[in-house]
């Protein structure tokens, strides 16, 4: 019997930047269970980027139960 796998994250990441056309994109990584934990990290990084005109985001939780969503922000 074959038996699934998958890869996680297990911790977060400092802030990574990208800099293209005078823009500036910030990427983090959060380890979540639930959308209520999503909702805080997003919660903290509109307070960390206060200026930010768009938070992009994406998210996948559970293995047999899928939540998932993707948001450009606008």
């Amino acid at each position: 019997m074959h038996q699934d796998t998958y890869r996680t994250i297990n911790k977060s990441t400092e802030e990574t930047l990208y800099k293209v056309k005078g823009s500036k994109f910030f990427g983090y990584v959060f380890p979540v269970a639930t959308e209520d934990e999503i909702k805080n990290c997003l919660i903290e990084i509109r307070k960390k980027h206060h200026t930010a005109r768009h938070v992009c985001y994406a998210y996948q939780i559970g293995i047999k139960t899928k939540k998932y969503r993707a948001n450009d922000d606008g």
